[in-house]
């Protein structure tokens, strides 16, 4: 019920005003307000507690967010392929050059004027001679 000090003052009529169905209302908004104010305390409640949370966890953010930009992963890409090709090149390089190494060995044994006249015995032949190297040489012959 309104305050009848309050309603004499602005001239308004207190039995107008205590409407059971009126009074019901209030009654009904009052407590609506009373449980949003609650929840409202535990709503702002829970909100403090995350924030306790996050704080540590928003470290943990921003120093992750700092070491993706100082090494993005784009960048660490374009190295890895240029590292890639770099090496691919090498490897090309270095294949080629034990081709040519391995052609020249072949070509200094087949015209070779060191040959070790001991090994030869002018009945038998090559008799201090391996199996194995007598194969790589004719290989060596085919081959040119």
């Amino acid at each position: 019920m309104p305050n009848t000090d309050e309603s004499s003052k602005s001239g308004i009529d207190p039995c107008a005003l205590s409407d059971p169905d009126i009074d019901v209302q209030l009654d009904s908004l009052r407590k609506k307000l009373t449980e949003v104010g609650k929840e409202s305390e535990m709503l702002n409640q829970e909100i403090q507690a995350l924030k306790k949370q996050s704080t540590p966890n928003a470290r943990y953010i921003n120093e992750a967010v700092q070491l993706y930009e100082q090494n993005s992963s784009h960048e660490l890409f374009q190295e890895i392929v240029k590292t890639a090709s770099e090496l691919g090149m090498k490897m090309g390089k270095l294949n080629t050059n034990m081709i040519e190494e391995s052609e020249q060995m072949k070509t200094k044994r087949v015209y070779s004027t060191e040959i070790d006249l001991s090994a030869i015995n002018p009945t038998k032949g090559l008799s201090n001679v391996k199996l194995e190297d007598l194969q790589e040489f004719v290989t060596i012959m085919k081959s040119m």
